[in-house]
């Protein structure tokens, strides 16, 4: 969830909200957005409160819903919903503007910054307001570390990395002029974890982009918005991976693989050198050559070639 400093009220209504959240997890008291196609999701309103719910019009909302939270009605959601949390961000980002930053030891640091014991930060570095390190972590010059972002302990962030810039989203209006997507949630970076220089990990929307225990990333890696790796997998050099994708466990990505948006990798997968991943792959699969296919059906199709 993104927490807002103090209430903010929408345009245009009474309703006030103290974050945003997703209809998946939704909390009292923010905004969400949900589509005609969850509709099921909708139960999950039933145990919050006072939440400003962007709806799809035409949806079904029950009476109990109605007296718990307030719905605001629209034929485009998600355009909806990216301009109220535009609007907020906003309000929010006023507040940030107010807030001041240190020189130490040669690198900008924000407030509300947390450092673990033994915690090495080089200088040139600048780490933005609302950030905690944990302890015996590395941070190489040149790095950036914006807003809510959490970075475990005894980690190693090579030079001129980027974490927690906002991601890349964005929703187009009735004029055909893009909306941008406010990218407010942040990352989470387990213990352990290598980034590589010049590797960009970018905020989540409202739930952080996630990058679990003992993951290793190599140079000029890019992991975008709501991604989540999953603990001990590896991640080759200039690897791009695309929002809202999961990648299981013990994955091995080799260098300048390209990962397509919402799909899942499963625990154990391997993928070859300069693959391009289009779809889900399962567990314990391993993929190869530049279209991405299993190496069973690879070695199958060579054989048919042979033939003919």
């Amino acid at each position: 969830m993104v927490q807002f400093t103090t209430p903010i009220r929408i345009d245009g209504t009474e309703y006030e909200v103290c974050g945003v959240s997703t209809i998946s997890n939704p909390k009292s008291n923010s905004l969400v957005f949900i589509q005609k196609k969850y509709q099921a999701l909708l139960a999950n309103l039933k145990d919050v409160t006072g939440c400003s719910v962007i709806a799809e019009s035409g949806m079904e909302i029950s009476e109990k819903l109605y007296k718990l939270n307030n719905f605001i009605l629209t034929d485009n959601p998600r355009l909806k919903f990216a301009i109220i949390y535009s609007q907020l961000a906003e309000s929010d980002e006023k507040y940030n503007k107010s807030r001041g930053y240190s020189n130490i030891n040669g690198s900008i640091i924000g407030e509300n910054v947390s450092v673990g014991e033994n915690t090495l930060i080089e200088p040139f570095c600048f780490i933005d307001h609302d950030v905690t390190i944990g302890a015996n972590t590395i941070i190489r010059t040149g790095t950036k570390i914006r807003r809510n972002t959490i970075i475990g302990s005894n980690c190693f962030i090579k030079e001129n990395a980027v974490v927690g810039t906002p991601g890349f989203s964005f929703e187009r209006d009735e004029n055909d002029n893009f909306v941008k997507v406010p990218q407010l949630g942040g990352v989470r970076i387990q213990d352990n974890v290598e980034l590589g220089a010049l590797t960009t990990v970018d905020s989540g929307a409202i739930e952080p982009t996630e990058i679990h225990s003992q993951v290793k990333m190599m140079d000029h890696a890019h992991i975008a918005h709501n991604v989540i790796i999953g603990e001990k997998t590896v991640v080759g050099a200039g690897t791009t991976i695309a929002g809202s994708t999961k990648i299981g466990k013990n994955v091995w990505i080799s260098p300048n693989s390209t990962i397509t948006h919402q799909i899942s990798i499963g625990d154990g997968v391997v993928i070859g050198l300069s693959s391009r991943v289009h779809k889900s792959v399962p567990k314990g699969t391993t993929m190869i050559n530049e279209a991405a296919d299993t190496i069973e059906r690879t070695i199958e199709f060579t054989k048919y070639k042979k033939v003919y």
